[in-house]
């Protein structure tokens, strides 16, 4: 199956929000309940341009969730997105596993201010690698190098589960309900990836979504991640999805840990705030017992990355 792109997006937001409307007062008429069903026929796996950020625009789908909220004029994650161009601007390389449609590796790029500075993405999915290329192209990323494969514990082949149609930002080495197909992928290690075929050093930030997997990606890389002397990982944690990956948020905190990461918050999108994580140990604050822990967190090490993350004011610990 192929993304459709269709370069008329005040057409289509105003077919969505008259449809928002007709839906809203509830009219009752004779097949009135097949209009949702027409609209996500229509916009299903079509692209539209929608305005993004500072003036860019993005190809997103209105049907799919995530896409959702850039089509109605907000920002997703936007307090990640914040703190992904604030480390940019200072000059770091950033690395995304599991980029989706690229919206924050178009964050990312359109703040690149040195020539040393490097943007690789990994996305496994071709439906989703062939909309992350077009938003690139959109976005004039000439730089940004685009690798179809998974990133994982191990180079070799795995299984990816692909969600169903709704949740394309769902995808899965790990069966669950929500799966609609799957196919092999290649995979590779960050060690294999940036100290053998493509060396990177210097200061990095890397961003790991990849729906439970998280650990798999850091202990592929401990060697790399271990000796970056500037580093900033965002990584989403989410209870339920490493559970079928058989870990848990402690052993995801620990292998942060193994590679210095120990400067660790999570990042509040809705208050735009940043909350400190305690150690493993401590028990004073609900953020300090990692099965609380849900959403996307930032951990680092490093003069230059702990410096950035002070610029954000962190909040104290919650009581």
């Amino acid at each position: 199956m192929e993304p459709v792109f269709l370069d008329n997006y005040h057409w289509r937001r105003l077919l969505y929000l008259a449809t928002k409307s007709l839906l809203s007062r509830q009219y009752k008429f004779r097949g009135y309940w097949r209009v949702p069903r027409f609209i996500k026929g229509l916009v299903h796996n079509r692209y539209v341009k929608a305005p993004y950020l500072n003036g860019d625009t993005i190809w997103v789908c209105p049907n799919h969730p995530m896409d959702k909220v850039v089509f109605s004029g907000a920002v997703y994650e936007p307090q990640t997105i914040k703190i992904i161009q604030d480390f940019m601007r200072a000059a770091f390389s950033f690395v995304d596993v599991g980029a989706n449609i690229g919206l924050h590796t178009v964050a990312a790029g359109r703040c690149l201010c040195a020539a040393h500075q490097q943007l690789v993405a990994f996305e496994p999915e071709p439906f989703l690698f062939k909309v992350l290329r077009a938003n690139c192209e959109l976005n004039r990323l000439q730089s940004v190098r685009l690798l179809p494969t998974a990133v994982g514990q191990e180079d070799g082949t795995a299984q990816l589960y692909v969600s169903n149609n709704l949740h394309k930002g769902l995808n899965s080495f790990f069966l669950w309900d929500r799966v609609s197909e799957s196919l092999t992928c290649q995979v590779v290690t960050l060690d294999t990836m940036f100290l053998q075929v493509s060396v990177l050093r210097g200061s990095v930030l890397l961003k790991i979504d990849v729906e439970g997997a998280e650990p798999l990606v850091v202990e592929g890389g401990l060697q790399w991640l271990g000796e970056l002397q500037d580093l900033a990982i965002i990584c989403e944690i989410e209870p339920d999805n490493l559970r079928r990956a058989g870990y848990s948020p402690s052993q995801l905190l620990q292998l942060l840990s193994e590679v210095g990461c120990e400067n660790r918050f999570l990042i509040g999108e809705a208050d735009r705030n940043l909350y400190p994580i305690g150690s493993l140990e401590s028990t004073n604050n609900e953020l300090s017992n990692p099965t609380h822990i849900k959403g996307n967190m930032i951990a680092s090490k490093g003069r230059k990355a702990i410096q950035i993350l002070e610029g954000f004011n962190p909040v104290t610990m919650l009581q």
